[in-house]
C-alpha cells in the first residue's frame, strides 16, 4: 500500500518521554509511504527527499518511524518487521528496525 493516512491514540507518556505514565492519551496522525505486508508481519518504507543528515536528524526520524510502527500494530494487529528510511537523493537506504 502507498500513502496510508492514519490517526491513532498512544498513551501521552509514550509520545512525551518526560511525562509520568498516565491516563492521558494524544492522537498522532501521519502517512505512511509504503507498507508491505509479509508472511509474519509488515515492512514499512518511508521516502525522504532530504539528504541523510547527522545522527541528530536521524533520531527524529527513527521517532517518526517509531510512531508509524505503533500505529500500524495497533491498527492491523501484527507487528513491523522491519522499516526503513529511503534517502532519494543520495540513493541511501537506513534500517530502523
Amino acid at each position: 500500500w502507498r500513502e496510508i493516512p492514519f490517526t491513532v491514540k498512544l498513551p501521552a507518556h509514550e509520545v512525551h518521554t518526560s511525562l509520568p505514565p498516565s491516563e492521558q492519551y494524544v492522537l498522532v496522525q501521519g502517512v505512511i509511504d509504503c507498507l508491505v505486508e509479509e508472511k509474519e508481519g509488515f515492512l514499512l518504507l518511508d521516502f525522504k527527499t532530504d539528504r541523510a543528515g547527522s545522527r541528530q536528524d536521524l533520531s527524529l526520524y527513527y521517532r517518526q518511524l517509531y510512531f508509524y510502527s505503533r500505529a500500524v500494530e495497533i491498527i492491523w494487529k501484527k507487528p513491523v518487521q522491519e522499516s526503513w528510511l529511503c534517502f532519494l537523493e543520495t540513493e541511501e537506504a537506513v534500517q530502523v528496525k
